[in-house]
């Protein structure tokens, strides 16, 4: 059977149209090539699926956006005017989607170079830190943590840089160190490393196989935990030492420089 290959702008659509980016660190993915692995594997839907399934009801999206219903009524009309959005109405309900793959390409790019959104309390930036130092992105690990881990392992020689992604590299005792069978992982459909460029961190963090490996193992070690009501991950003890050990990796300090930054804008 052949696998579907899709483009850049099918991949773009599908993750600015199917899910908000939110919603695909949530439960499947973080980019446009996790988008892709995660279809490959047959955990999201072809392209065909998600354009019918994508639209959104003008409640909803008022409500993503913490605006009043009349205000986002009159931001969509723009929008769609300015042939951004194309509008259906399904029984009483109006729905929005992308006007086309070129359009959500544009926006995919616009995040890319925007700058971080201001901080204006330690409250209303708590969260946002913590998905910035350490999250679960599907079943591997991204934000800082994931960046370091990464770099971590290239460092240690088991990832190197190819075609602007990472491959697996020469040295693989670490990988059996943390009892990861990278054969086991070579044998599956999955691709058993793969690049993420971290929308936080703009730095590669590891996906794949490989990712979702390291990710299940230090869960187990009960060197990280899930924190409830989001997909943020906390450090426990245990793992500020093996990290420390296996990675050289001090996550006790680790997004020190964004806390002083928030301190200093609430002061």
């Amino acid at each position: 059977m052949t696998e579907p290959r899709f483009t850049a702008a099918d991949l773009t659509y599908i993750a600015e149209n199917f899910l908000t980016l939110d919603a695909l660190c949530e439960g499947r993915a973080e980019s446009p090539s996790e988008v892709e692995e995660l279809i490959l594997a047959g955990w999201l839907p072809g392209p065909a699926y998600v354009i019918d399934g994508g639209p959104l009801a003008d409640s909803e999206l008022a409500a993503r956006a913490k605006i009043a219903a009349s205000t986002a009524s009159e931001h969509l009309s723009r929008l769609v005017g300015g042939g951004f959005l194309v509008a259906e109405k399904r029984g009483k309900r109006r729905y929005h989607r992308l006007a086309s793959p070129q359009v959500a390409t544009a926006v995919e790019g616009l995040m890319a170079v925007a700058p971080p959104v201001s901080v204006n309390s330690l409250r209303s930036a708590t969260r946002s830190e913590l998905l910035r130092r350490a999250r679960t992105c599907y079943d591997h690990l991204a934000g800082g943590l994931g960046v370091e881990i990464a770099g971590a392992l290239e460092g240690r020689g088991v990832l190197v840089r190819a075609g602007g992604g990472y491959a697996l590299g020469p040295r693989l005792d670490l990988l059996a160190e943390l009892e990861i069978e990278i054969d086991a992982l070579r044998r599956r459909r999955r691709p058993a490393v793969r690049a993420c460029l971290d929308w936080s961190e703009r730095e590669l963090h590891l996906g794949g196989g490989l990712g979702a490996a390291i990710a299940g193992r230090l869960f187990e070690l009960d060197w990280l935990e899930r924190r409830p009501g989001n997909r943020s991950v906390e450090v426990t003890a245990a793992g500020l030492t093996g990290l420390r050990l296996m990675f050289g990796i001090d996550a006790a300090t680790m997004g020190d420089e964004q806390q002083k930054q928030m301190r200093s804008k609430s002061n």
